[in-house]
């Protein structure tokens, strides 16, 4: 493998890239949406 480009939005996914040992890059993805302290029903 001579690289790797990964979407996420954890830093799992950085951490697993780093140990790989490959030239990569990393896209963020996006976030989950923030709780409003609401309970949706």
């Amino acid at each position: 493998m001579d690289g790797v480009v990964v979407i996420g939005s954890c830093d799992k996914i950085m951490i697993g890239l780093a140990r790989m040992n490959v030239p990569g890059i990393h896209v963020y993805g996006d976030t989950i949406r923030p709780a409003t302290g609401k309970a949706r029903t």
